[in-house]
């Protein structure tokens, strides 16, 4: 279970490493046009990760991306489904999920400092959160990375 887990984790940290690198270079080149990409659809994907990678503490709907991208909320999840093989939502409640976990690495960070940081109301509505995509609590996530404060 511990080599899934491990997996699991890298996965999603060379993910967002990937997304704010690029991202970072984007806005270093002053430009938010993807022309090296085949298809308007990658082209929408790429734009909705570098949005959720800027607005996932404060931004958890879908309908905010697709307004800023102007597009459906629907038309978006169907995009995301066909260029990631992962729904809207879910790409933004994975991102947050990651972030998250980095932060609850860190054993100096209080929980309910991880939920501020994350643009939580308090450390219940993260508690929450993260429960119903993790499948354990903030707190049972650091005993099983074996953060002990």
């Amino acid at each position: 279970e511990d080599a899934v887990f491990r997996r699991e984790t890298i996965l999603h940290l060379l993910r967002i490493y990937y997304w704010d690198h690029y991202v970072a270079f984007r806005k270093k080149a002053g430009t938010d046009d993807f022309p090296n990409l085949n298809s308007n659809k990658e082209k929408i994907a790429c734009k909705f990760a570098a949005l959720v990678s800027e607005y996932y503490a404060t931004q958890r709907e879908v309908a905010f991306y697709a307004d800023k991208l102007c597009i459906t909320p629907v038309y978006l999840s169907q995009v995301m489904q066909e260029v990631n093989g992962q729904g809207a939502y879910e790409m933004i409640a994975d991102y947050l999920v990651v972030r998250i976990k980095s932060l609850l690495r860190n054993a100096d960070l209080d929980i309910k400092d991880v939920a501020r940081q994350t643009g939580f109301a308090n450390q219940s509505s993260l508690s929450r959160f993260f429960r119903r995509q993790t499948g354990m609590s903030p707190s049972e996530y650091r005993r099983t990375i074996h953060i002990i404060r």
